[in-house]
């Protein structure tokens, strides 16, 4: 019985197998980006929808999305790079660390994973969402504001599980919600080229995740409040597309008359090049043109336990024990 299992269980998996380089890396960016926005958006979920800071804080929220970065990454690292972030793909392409002709199918599966990453927490908080609203719109009658008393979709305040929009103070600045992406993304791509330069400090390759992730936390962190921190085109859009069609309507898309849906799509992308284009002016094209990677084994077990790089004339540039 158990080899009668294990035949049809390879028969299946031989039928379904795929050694289609573009489609293994549609599968894995879509799977990536998907547990991306289901565990940080979710944070936000519980954040926004607990409405008691007991359950929930921002700064859980950072923490959320650091391990949600991490966690997607780990899931398909390995076999597309794990960039689950269309700005950190254009940037790979561009400074020749990604071929252009795979570029479709990185974005495709971004946004298709991030879509359907909101879709799971719709469904997940559905009854959160309903009771939320319950009390948003309470809130409102309270007040003598009768805006939704005829109306059908979702209130506006809990969009932002989704989609980002910029805080109250940021609504007449609307270069300042198109810098403040900019910035963020500018310095996530810095630091992922200085994390994944074997030249620099040598990280290991299985520490890599865990350090993006921390990036993105820290940037949410210092820069959260203005705009909550996209920077990533597919974890905001995407989720914005969802939420037209899920029940909040156009507001999603016409927020402060249209002047920031904007901003964190275009922002990351050009941020993302800017701070590729720093890292490798001030630090990545400074390095000797040749080197040698020497790895020392550990005999008994036949693992490296260190890395060493040095430059043509025989000087250790970096010595990092994994």
């Amino acid at each position: 019985m158990a080899d009668k299992y294990e035949q049809f269980r390879n028969n299946v998996a031989h039928k379904f197998r795929t050694n289609r380089e573009p489609l293994r890396i549609f599968f894995a960016e879509f799977l990536g980006t998907l547990f991306l926005v289901a565990l940080g958006d979710g944070a936000v979920a519980q954040y926004v929808l607990a409405h008691e800071p007991k359950v929930a804080t921002f700064l859980s929220v950072n923490f959320a999305y650091a391990f949600a970065i991490a966690f997607g990454v780990y899931i398909c690292g390995g076999v597309s790079g794990g960039h689950i972030n269309p700005a950190v793909t254009l940037t790979m392409c561009v400074f020749g660390r990604c071929e252009w002709i795979k570029l479709p199918f990185y974005w495709l599966g971004q946004f298709l994973g991030a879509f359907l990453g909101s879709a799971v927490i719709f469904t997940v908080y559905y009854p959160g969402l309903v009771d939320y609203e319950n009390y948003v719109r309470g809130e409102y009658l309270k007040k003598n504001d009768f805006s939704y008393v005829n109306s059908t979709n979702w209130v506006f305040e809990s969009a932002g599980i989704f989609g980002t929009f910029s805080s109250p103070h940021m609504r007449d600045y609307v270069f300042g919600a198109f810098y403040d992406q900019f910035v963020g993304t500018a310095i996530l791509l810095l630091c992922v080229f200085a994390i994944t330069d074997p030249r620099n400090m040598a990280v290991p390759k299985h520490f890599v995740p865990l350090l993006v992730g921390l990036v993105v936390g820290v940037i949410g962190m210092s820069y959260g409040w203005n705009c909550g921190y996209a920077i990533n085109p597919a974890r905001d859009l995407a989720p914005r597309f969802f939420t037209l069609i899920a029940g909040w309507g156009t507001i999603v898309f016409s927020y402060n008359n249209y002047s920031f849906f904007w901003a964190p799509v275009i922002g990351p992308f050009l941020g993302a090049l800017f701070g590729a284009f720093i890292y490798q002016a001030l630090i990545g094209i400074h390095w000797p043109t040749t080197y040698e990677v020497i790895k020392i084994i550990d005999e008994p077990r036949g693992q490296v336990i260190e890395t060493v790089i040095t430059d043509p004339k025989g000087k250790i540039v970096v010595s990092s024990p994994l």
